[in-house]
């Protein structure tokens, strides 16, 4: 993904909102990023503006699987979500058995 912004001072925002908008729009194709192998962000400063470039590395895995992990770290899907999950699940069952 490429785009222009004019201050650098916006950097960071649109890094951040135009890395959110890329991961789902890989997860809605089935990819997910590949956490071991990093964003690769690249500007070019111009008279009145900076140009950028985005590059976010994928795996696909799925249609289904892209929304369940976070991503594929040294070939091994990473599932940060499904383990704050399970936390919570347990959390509510000690909680039901000591009632």
């Amino acid at each position: 993904m490429d785009g222009k912004v004019q201050s650098s001072t916006a950097f960071a925002r649109v890094q951040g909102m135009y890395t959110k908008l890329i991961e789902e729009q890989m997860r809605e194709e089935g990819y997910v990023p590949r956490l071991d192998l990093g964003m690769e962000w690249t500007t070019t400063r111009q008279k009145s503006h900076y140009e950028f470039e985005i590059s976010l590395y994928g795996s696909y895995v799925g249609r289904k699987t892209a929304w369940v992990i976070d991503g594929i770290d040294n070939g091994r899907p990473i599932s940060i979500r499904q383990s704050k999950q399970s936390e919570s699940s347990k959390q509510q069952e000690e909680q039901s058995q000591e009632r």
